[in-house]
Parts: C-alpha cells; sequence; structure tokens
C-alpha cells in the first residue's frame, strides 16, 4: 500500500493490453520499453517485435500515466541516432535509458 511502480517491457512490439495495465496502476514512477532500430529500419523492428523512436512515440501516445517512459535496449550500431530520434519526439516523458556494461 502507497508503493511505488514500474512497467518494464522489452520485444513486444507495439502493445495495448500492458499499456491498459500500465494505466490502471497507482503510483507508477517510470515506465521501460525499449527502442531497438532508428526509424529507417522500421521494417526490421516490425518483423523482429521491437520498437523504433516512430512506433515508440505511437506508444507513448497510449500511455496517459505521468512519468519517465525510457527507451532502452539499443542497437549498438544506431545508439546515436535513435538517441536523437527519441528527443525530436518532443514528449517530456520520452527519456533514454542509459546503460553501462561492465566487464567482470
Amino acid at each position: 500500500m502507497g508503493g511505488q511502480a514500474m512497467t518494464f517491457t522489452g520485444d513486444t512490439g507495439p502493445t495495448n493490453d500492458i499499456w491498459k495495465r500500465t494505466n490502471k496502476t497507482a503510483n507508477v514512477v517510470a515506465v521501460i520499453t525499449e527502442a531497438s532500430f532508428p526509424n529507417d529500419q522500421q521494417k526490421l523492428a516490425d518483423e523482429t517485435a521491437h520498437l523504433s523512436p516512430e512506433t515508440f512515440g505511437q506508444e507513448l501516445k497510449k500511455i496517459t500515466v505521468d512519468a519517465p517512459v525510457y527507451a532502452s535496449h539499443r542497437k549498438i550500431p544506431f545508439e546515436r541516432d535513435i538517441e536523437s530520434q527519441i528527443r525530436n519526439l518532443r514528449d517530456r516523458r520520452a527519456r533514454v535509458l542509459l546503460e553501462k556494461n561492465y566487464a567482470l
């Protein structure tokens, strides 16, 4: 009771059910989903159940909670393009999750 919630998705492609549940959940403080390929790779994103910044933006419109929505799982060769395209969405909730790989 009175806790915080977070939604974490990946490899779903566009969805409605997850966002319906998220929108009904109290105290959502963050949503983490993915944008794996840049917009010019939309066909590949669709075929592999991933999002591009364009489809990430479409998913944002389905999310009514007032929380940051982070794009994760960016394919390394496309990171800069994806980050730029996410910024160009001009939605104050849209963020890029900074991921750090540590060598063991």
